[in-house]
């Protein structure tokens, strides 16, 4: 596991949320998958705007790729719906007080080399998440709409005006 440290008054979005009122939790709980003394303990979570910003910062700032991190942007985007910000991204960036060092530039995963990098770390990455079967179907179909989104998740934040300046430390 990796863990930074955030920079001093800084915290990212998050949400609360009761346990018991999760929309998972009482069918667990029913079928005795689930045993919880405190169901009504409060959960703190990162919205999901905040996790898809800190995918993005690790795309970017990490020397390797991880290929759950491309499979978390892709089911952010394009199965949640998240929306990417570019002042949501710029604030994640100089949120830890290691200051953001860019590993590539902007446009690198709009290129055939990663493309080929993306889908070389998801292949050693995502068995270890996700079962062989729908694994199967992705690794067919080269991982392209994975690829893809990631890359439109990208050009939105271009659009948006997005530039990758190293953070000085705080």
């Amino acid at each position: 596991m990796e863990f930074e440290q955030l920079a001093k008054g800084e915290q990212p979005e998050f949400q609360r949320h009761i346990l018991r009122d999760l929309p998972q939790i009482p069918g667990l709980l029913s079928s005795g998958r689930l045993v919880l003394p405190y169901t009504s303990s409060i959960v703190l979570a990162e919205t999901t705007e905040e996790i898809l910003s800190d995918k993005i910062r690790a795309l970017f700032e990490r020397i390797y790729i991880k290929g759950r991190d491309v499979y978390d942007v892709w089911w952010l985007f394009a199965q949640m719906g998240v929306r990417v910000s570019w002042p949501v991204v710029k604030r994640k960036l100089g949120l830890y007080r290691a200051p953001f060092q860019p590993a590539r530039e902007l446009d690198f995963f709009h290129s055939e080399a990663a493309a080929k990098m993306l889908i070389n770390a998801m292949r050693t990455d995502l068995p270890r998440f996700i079962p062989p079967a729908p694994l199967s179907v992705y690794q067919e179909d080269r991982f392209t709409p994975l690829i893809n989104a990631l890359r439109q998740v990208i050009a939105d934040l271009i659009d948006q005006g997005m530039i990758l300046n190293p953070v000085a430390a705080p």
